[in-house]
């Protein structure tokens, strides 16, 4: 007797999968979101229109930046002539030449003087006590300068200064830097000037002069915060979830005392309903409140490595916990979670504003909807890229790009009894399938099998010709993955 059984999707479990008009279908989420109300430049010197992210290869990885905003305080930015500048001990500028890193922008040539101190400087800005200043500029050619940062009175005279390095020029466009804390200075100048008496001549290009203690990618004029977020209906869940990140760990991280890599609250005054993930000068911290504002931040004490890493944040009614390349860092029992979802949660910023950006670069970002094992966040990690699977809700992968993002699901039968059909003489199972790029695989098993079998479209079941399959059920499992 030949038996047919249909498969009914709207009887069984769903997991992260909807049924419309008898399909299973993943569930229909947003885009990623990014914003950055300015220009801003790539690495290379390319400009990067309004709202557009940049992306850069770093280190063998494509990331995402997502940096603060900052004002370019130098007098003269473009170098179109010589206005704002002062040549020190004889030295002879010549503005507006081609060939800079920075796109749309000048180089100025300096030839020194055969006299120690011989360059040039900005003329001096106003300045505010007790703030910290970095001065930035590229620079090519011959000899040996230094960049000074200097502390001058109201009348514009030399209090101190702070000095970089000795730098030894090569003929490659390089960027150097040098940062003071202003102590008492009505005013800063800052510039470039020879270690010795030398005549020789150097380049100059895209200078930066900021008011942080780091230096920021260049800009003509202000660039705005970037912001990069991803929604979260039907994405995550308060109450169980992972998420990994991988990223690029550099030396604003060891500087700032606030860089999120990730956030979401719904209030930051007080702090309710906050899951993050933190960095204090280096040391990574986690963040959790419920919506009564209990909770707490913990920290682990050791400073991370410079270069990319791979972060997870996995929680459940038992523990929150951190891992750093696979390995538990921080874990704390009994966590209060959030209860209320805000309705975005942000990349590489915090929440309460989308500030305190972690200026550097995302390459991946997955979030499950359960508490993923340790043995496969240690996988994960071992394998050095996110991948989608059935538990996860959302995929951002900077390799793909910015729009893309991916998602999986799947979907567990009843058992179906197949008594009626008491001896096999075989079996086949079939589906219809739609070519919307989504993967879907079938898998199926008997009561008394241990492992699920992939089955293929038009294939047979794990039931052989001679099987007796009175009392005996099979089940059903499809999962659909959106990863390419």
């Amino acid at each position: 007797m030949n038996i047919k059984q249909s498969v009914n999707f709207l009887n069984g479990t769903l997991n992260n999968l909807v049924v419309a008009n008898g399909k299973l279908q993943l569930p229909s989420v947003a885009a990623p979101s990014f914003s950055r109300n300015s220009v801003a430049y790539l690495f290379n010197g390319t400009l990067v229109n309004t709202n557009q992210p940049r992306l850069e290869i770093v280190n063998g990885r494509k990331g995402i930046l997502v940096e603060e905003g900052t004002t370019n305080l130098v007098p003269n930015i473009l170098f179109l002539t010589t206005s704002g500048l002062l040549p020190y001990s004889s030295a002879t500028l010549i503005a507006n030449l081609d060939g800079g890193v920075i796109t749309n922008t000048k180089v100025l040539q300096v030839n020194t003087s055969m006299v120690t101190g011989s360059g040039f400087s900005f003329v001096s800005i106003s300045a505010t006590i007790g703030q910290t200043y970095t001065f930035s500029i590229y620079l090519k050619g011959s000899g040996q300068v230094q960049l000074f940062i200097a502390e001058r009175d109201s009348n514009d005279n030399w209090i101190a200064e702070t000095r970089s390095n000795t730098i030894t020029l090569t003929d490659k466009w390089l960027r150097y830097t040098v940062s003071r804390t202003n102590s008492s200075g009505a005013k800063i100048r800052v510039g470039v000037v020879t270690t010795a008496a030398q005549a020789i001549t150097f380049y100059a290009n895209a200078p930066q002069l900021e008011q942080k203690p780091y230096v920021t990618t260049f800009v003509n004029g202000t660039r705005s915060a970037e912001v990069l977020t991803i929604p979260t209906a039907g994405i995550l869940n308060t109450q169980e979830g992972t998420i990994d990140i991988i990223c690029q760990v550099n030396s604003i991280t060891y500087l700032s005392n606030n860089v999120w890599l990730f956030s979401l609250a719904t209030s930051s005054s007080p702090l309710k309903n906050v899951l993050g993930i933190k960095c204090y000068r280096g040391c990574p911290e986690i963040w959790v409140y419920d919506d009564s504002g209990k909770g707490g931040s913990y920290s682990y004490s050791s400073v991370l490595p410079i270069g990319w890493h791979m972060y997870t944040l996995r929680w459940n009614a038992q523990e929150i916990a951190l891992f750093l390349d696979g390995v538990k860092i921080i874990s704390k029992s009994n966590p209060n979670l959030p209860s209320v979802l805000p309705s975005l949660c942000y990349i590489g910023a915090w929440a309460g504003g989308g500030m305190y950006q972690f200026n550097s670069f995302i390459n991946a970002v997955r979030i499950s909807n359960r508490a993923r094992t340790d043995a496969e966040i240690a996988t994960a990690y071992a394998k050095g890229y996110l991948e989608v699977d059935e538990w996860t809700t959302y995929l951002l992968d900077a390799e793909k790009g910015i729009q893309w993002y991916g998602q999986g699901g799947y979907y567990l039968s009843p058992e179906f009894d197949l008594s009626a059909v008491g001896t096999a003489i075989g079996s086949k199972i079939s589906w219809q399938e739609d070519a919307d790029g989504i993967v879907r695989k079938v898998y199926a098993k008997l009561d008394n099998q241990a492992d699920w079998v992939e089955v293929v479209n038009g294939g047979k079941l794990p039931i052989n010709a001679g099987d007796v399959l009175t009392g005996r059920k099979l089940q059903l499992k499809v999962k659909l993955l959106k990863s390419a």
